[in-house]
């Protein structure tokens, strides 16, 4: 699916999927999570992935 007006001018990529009729379901969650967007990111979980294994 392209990109929205909605999620293009508010920078929300949920509401490519809501501007499609499709529903998202939110929970709540006990604690906070890592968000993983770029190479970097991936790169530094792994690391601690690794090291803790």
């Amino acid at each position: 699916m392209k990109q929205s007006i909605n999620e293009i001018k508010n920078r929300l990529e949920q509401l490519r999927a809501m501007d499609n009729n499709i529903d998202i379901d939110v929970v709540l969650a006990k604690s906070s999570s890592l968000g993983i967007d770029t190479k970097e990111d991936y790169m530094e979980i792994k690391n601690l992935m690794e090291y803790k294994s």
